[in-house]
């Protein structure tokens, strides 16, 4: 997705972290049939992230990776792991959209049962669609899939939340997204989704952006006050009295703007280091 699709932050990772955890067999099943065939599937899987961060480092590539090692079981019984690397694009590569067409074939992908290909179809139109009006018409599209396949109440809103990272739209036409979700919601009486909590949750986390933005420049401004009362106060020790003790930096180090500036101002009076600072 480029700058100019949305005014909103992209997540690439999370959509995908999320998804491969809960779909992880719908995902080899549906990507990866022959590593699905020799799994044993009835005695489960395990996410291991601890042990994930431990084995490997972020490489510097210029892509964001959303990366899952899930512990499995073979057919023969033995245990074995699985490293799922997904190199997640931020940009557009010549040729991609190519791509998708020969090898994704949206028609099989439409008509999968497999939970898994809703995630593919939303990763699928995020990347190739950049006008925010189609955007929104494909998203609706695929937030009316969930609600006529007949997946469990539990399903639709994990799935919702899934497609709701991938394909983000312009500020302006999320009411209209609304909307049409309350309306699908109606129509299939089924009210899983609460569009309103998930508009006020994203207010809050906008606005605790914002004060955490404007507590940070006041931090800043408080910092820098503090080395230029501290710097000004050096030199007129070192200009008073020569070469300063490691003491008396460690005082002016551990002492805030106030008493850095009585300091200064009491510099004129003091007979010396150890009275000016009563040591």
């Amino acid at each position: 997705m480029t700058a100019q699709d949305t005014d909103r932050p992209t997540d690439h990772d999370s959509p995908w972290k999320e998804a491969l955890e809960h779909y992880f067999q719908e995902f080899t099943q549906l990507l990866f049939p022959a590593i699905h065939h020799e799994v044993d599937w009835s005695r489960g899987y395990n996410p291991m992230d601890k042990e994930l961060q431990q084995i490997t480092a972020d490489a510097n590539t210029g892509r964001r990776h959303a990366d899952k090692l899930i512990q499995v079981y073979a057919r023969d019984g033995s245990e074995t792991w699985v490293l799922i690397h997904v190199e997640v694009q931020g940009e557009p590569e010549e040729g991609f959209a190519q791509l998708i067409d020969r090898e994704a074939r949206w028609a099989d992908l439409e008509a999968s049962d497999n939970v898994f290909a809703l995630v593919v179809m939303a990763q699928i139109k995020a990347k190739r669609i950049k006008d925010g009006a189609t955007r929104k018409d494909v998203k609706i599209a695929l937030v009316r899939l969930l609600y006529e396949r007949g997946y469990s109440r539990e399903q639709i809103v994990r799935l919702f939340k899934i497609i709701d990272w991938m394909i983000q739209l312009p500020r302006e036409l999320e009411p209209g997204f609304v909307q049409a979700v309350y309306a699908i919601q109606e129509e299939k009486k089924m009210p899983y989704v609460n569009t309103i909590e998930r508009a006020e949750r994203e207010k809050a986390h906008q606005q605790g952006m914002a004060q955490g933005l404007e507590q940070g420049l006041q931090q800043g401004v408080g910092q820098g006050r503090q080395l230029e009362a501290r710097r000004i106060l050096q030199r007129q020790l070192r200009k008073r009295f020569g070469d300063l003790p490691h003491w008396v930096s460690e005082q002016l180090e551990a002492a805030d703007v106030d008493q850095l500036e009585a300091w200064s101002d009491e510099i004129l009076f003091a007979e010396s280091l150890d009275t000016l600072f009563k040591h």
